[in-house]
């Protein structure tokens, strides 16, 4: 049905959808031409909830691929398989009218069953307790598919299985990478990476704002800087240290600011667990940058909501956790003194603590409730 040049291109297809997951509709399309099929669907379903895991399809009522996937499901047994039990290899079957009665043959899966005449399908069990299969609408062909059909649909489906498995490969690692992002975003310091050359590789939300305000420390097209020259060039040796090959242990400093704020506090360790493969760059060092007069106002929040605090209160604990003292926090928030002691002993009852430390540790302790 194919020359060799045309299945290497169909399989090239196969797995350049599994890399860029919209291309599947179309290259099952031309999955659906080359057997001679009218519609196509490739699909995933949850054996015990019969829930659909990915759907693409090309000219198939879903319908037809949710009646398929419970029809299957019902006499598949090998499906409820332990999570040690290996997966059976990829099979083809026929699919033939449904006549309320036809049993599964016992070779390898035997007949598949439909309601929907005669139609051509391929099935795998990626994982425990999951049916996966490319399932090819031959209506209204009449009779069972042809030897050439099953024999090109047998041959095609080993590369259909891969090219499934590393979609979902790149899906999970994409998720799990956008969830740490996430949670580094979430943090109330800056984070860098920087690469072997001491350029700045990603930065995180608190550390791009830090650079933003270009008040005591930048990011340059060379990696970052501070912007008062003794201490950059403390900081630039101390990167080079921590970079170098072998790389040195790191090391910590401050950042004086132009605006006279509490300075930042620099922390620069090396990325020692090995990182293989072919990549643009390697991760040689993080950087921490800490500014003590930021209080997350999310943090107050969810001190807010543990401990029933006030807004009042919940101002001043954010201040205190900013580094302010109570003279300051009340002159910032216009309180009188004795109103603002009022609110630190509500405080302190509250957070069953004793001191402004142990509140301000308190604070430190919790996460932020969202992205600041």
């Amino acid at each position: 049905m194919l020359t060799p040049a045309e299945f290497d291109t169909l399989v090239d297809g196969i797995y350049g959808a599994a890399i860029e997951p919209e291309r599947w509709s179309a290259q099952l399309r031309l999955i659906a031409e080359a057997i001679g099929a009218s519609g196509v669907a490739l699909f995933a379903v949850d054996a015990r909830s019969c829930r659909i895991l990915f759907m693409h399809v090309s000219n198939m009522p879903i319908e037809q691929v949710r009646a398929y996937s419970q029809r299957y499901l019902q006499s598949a047994p090998h499906i409820e398989t332990g999570p040690d039990t290996p997966s059976p290899e990829p099979g083809v079957d026929l699919a033939q009218a449904f006549d309320g009665e036809t049993e599964r043959s016992a070779e390898q899966y035997g007949l598949t069953t439909f309601e929907h005449g005669t139609d051509l399908a391929g099935h795998w069990n990626p994982a425990p307790f999951v049916l996966a299969a490319i399932l090819l609408r031959r209506n209204p062909s009449p009779g069972q598919a042809s030897t050439a059909q099953v024999a090109l649909l047998r041959k095609m489906l080993p590369h259909v299985r891969r090219g499934v498995d590393i979609s979902h490969r790149l899906t999970a690692t994409l998720a799990q990478q956008a969830a740490a992002s996430d949670v580094i975003d979430r943090l109330p310091y800056g984070v860098v990476m920087l690469d072997s050359r001491g350029r700045a590789r990603f930065c995180n939300r608190a550390a791009e704002t830090m650079f933003a305000a270009a008040d005591g420390v930048i990011r340059t097209e060379n990696g970052i800087a501070g912007q008062f020259r003794p201490e950059n060039r403390r900081l630039q040796k101390l990167i080079a240290a921590t970079i170098a090959d072998p790389p040195g242990p790191g090391g910590a400093m401050t950042l004086l600011r132009p605006s006279g704020k509490a300075p930042y506090a620099v922390t620069v360790a090396p990325v020692t667990r090995p990182v293989g493969g072919m990549l643009l760059f390697h991760p040689a060092a993080l950087i921490y940058l800490t500014d003590r007069e930021h209080m997350p106002t999310s943090r107050a929040a969810v001190l807010s909501a543990l401990y029933g605090l006030t807004a009042k209160e919940t101002e001043i604990a954010t201040l205190l956790g900013a580094g302010l003292t109570l003279d300051r926090a009340t002159r910032q928030l216009a309180m009188p003194r004795e109103t603002a002691r009022h609110h630190l002993k509500a405080l302190f009852r509250k957070t069953a603590t004793n001191r402004q430390t142990d509140l301000v540790r308190l604070l430190l302790s919790l996460p932020a409730a969202g992205a600041e």
